[in-house]
């Protein structure tokens, strides 16, 4: 496991950067998702320490503020243990019925959960300069049979332990990939991407631009897309796939 949360005597030389990443990222929510100031003020947790940590890739450090949700997902191998608990909640070309078996797991019960998740599951990542911030979303949107765009989306092209999918849907269509580290190993190699890589292409659209890589991982080559919101200066996280 690469990644690890800050210790506590720690703490003291993330302060520069835990203050700046986490407002840029309210700003971000807020404009985009958040409705009302009671809504947003429920979400201070981000600057709780137990929402951090650190990894590095090719020893250089890299600073992770996430939601709860993804601290799960990152430590206790929640969509592994969702999978194994409730089989009959996965690819059931229902994308509530693996938020249900989440929660489920966590013994979460909150409702329209769907939408809460939506707006406030998360991982964003930047290195110690800060000239780029990645978010990895959960999902953007839940659309009739599949999640649409963000981390939940993009399983569907992989296999984890003992070849299981962990998404609602499975398409035959698109080569899959068995990665056995799911997700954390996404989450690094979306990462080495996105800070280490150079886009093949830039689309604009409207203010905004989707930036498109390449990227090998296990001697496969994998196209990685991310959506960047010139308004924040965030890249968001769409989707990788084989090709």
């Amino acid at each position: 496991m690469n990644f690890r949360k800050i210790k506590q005597e720690e703490e003291s030389s993330y302060l520069e950067i835990r203050r700046p990443l986490g407002e840029k990222i309210l700003s971000f929510m807020e404009d985009v998702h958040y409705k009302t100031k009671k809504r947003i003020n429920s979400y201070q947790s981000v600057y709780a320490w137990d929402n951090w940590s650190i990894f590095d890739i090719n020893n250089k450090e890299y600073f992770a503020m996430h939601d709860y949700l993804f601290g799960h997902i990152l430590y206790d191998d929640i969509l592994e243990r969702a999978s194994n608990a409730y089989p009959k909640h996965f690819n059931t070309s229902n994308p509530e019925d693996v938020l249900t078996a989440i929660n489920l797991t966590r013994g979460r019960k909150i409702v329209d959960m769907g939408e809460w998740l939506r707006q406030t599951s998360y991982i964003a990542v930047t290195d110690m300069s800060m000239k780029k911030v990645l978010k990895i979303g959960l999902f953007r949107n839940i659309d009739k049979i599949e999640f649409s765009s963000g981390f939940l989306h993009c399983l569907k092209h992989f296999k984890g332990r003992n070849n299981q999918y962990l998404t609602s849907i499975t398409n035959s269509k698109k080569k899959f990939y068995n990665q056995p580290e799911l997700p954390s190993t996404l989450i690094l190699c979306i990462t080495d991407c996105l800070f280490n890589g150079a886009p093949k292409s830039i689309i604009p659209f409207n203010d905004d631009y989707t930036y498109v890589y390449d990227y090998v991982m296990g001697g496969k080559t994998f196209e990685v897309h991310f959506y960047y919101s010139t308004k924040f200066d965030v890249y968001m996280f769409s989707t990788i796939h084989r090709i």
